[in-house]
């Protein structure tokens, strides 16, 4: 039940993200904004789940599975900015730079969400523990 209460807000938060065009001005192509965020938002929120659960297991800090998050947004965006840098100087004939834009947008969507559900579920064990 927690890992719902958790999982929806950061899904729809994403999904809002997408729709009202906040991945679009972040650099993502605005045909597929909102696909971008659907997909990350998906994948992430089930790998700030598993993260959020081996740390519960191995008592860590949410620190880490907080940085990790960080590190995949990071890295993801990067590429996306070269791949659409590439895309874009090529004239849309570079596939692969195309590739790289499209699925570096859903991988700095997944790291959105891993970050958004790992320092959600920290604030609710808190708040559930007072």
């Amino acid at each position: 039940m927690k890992t719902i209460l958790t999982a929806l807000p950061v899904f729809v938060g994403l999904a809002l993200i997408g729709w009202l065009g906040g991945a679009a001005a972040l650099g993502a192509h605005p045909f597929w904004a909102l696909k971008v965020c659907l997909i990350g938002g998906g994948i992430g929120v089930v790998m700030g789940a598993v993260l959020h659960g081996i740390i519960i297991a191995l008592r860590g800090g949410t620190i880490w599975a907080a940085s990790f998050g960080l590190i995949v947004l990071l890295a993801a965006g990067w590429t996306s900015r070269v791949g659409a840098a590439r895309f874009a100087i090529s004239y849309a004939e570079d596939a692969f730079g195309g590739k790289m834009w499209f699925f570096g947008a859903i991988g700095a969507a997944a790291g959105l969400a891993i970050l958004a559900y790992v320092l959600l579920a920290a604030v609710l064990m808190r708040a559930m523990h007072r």
